[in-house]
């Protein structure tokens, strides 16, 4: 499915077959400040880091939200590379590229083992 990052500047998108794989690249890649929106227009819950303690983080991504990262690397890695702007990117802040990093990130940690 196609989500849109909800953002302060660009309208941007990632694609997953696993909302919660959705969900956690929005969140590492907004550093908690991001939303998605599903394709239906339908919000998609969310933890957001500045609001959040990281017991309620752990509880929504079946009890460590670290573990689920190293665990489902190799699909966040996936869904990282998915990104795409809906036009000209605007913003001084570049989220495609902080997603590129990020998909070579978990690309290694899925090599080395860690994940999927």
């Amino acid at each position: 499915m196609k989500y849109e990052i909800i953002n302060p500047s660009d309208k941007c998108f990632i694609t997953s077959d696993d909302e919660q794989v959705a969900k956690f690249c929005t969140i590492i890649l907004g550093n908690g400040m991001y939303h998605l929106k599903r394709e239906d227009g339908g919000q998609v819950g969310g933890t957001f880091l500045l609001y959040s303690d990281e017991g309620a983080l752990d509880a929504d991504f079946g009890g460590s939200f670290d573990k689920f990262g190293n665990d489902r690397a190799k699909e966040i890695a996936a869904c990282f590379r998915t990104f795409e702007y809906a036009g000209e990117p605007t913003s001084l802040f570049d989220i495609g590229a902080r997603a590129k990093r990020l998909a070579d990130i978990y690309s290694k940690q899925a090599a080395q083992g860690d994940g999927q």
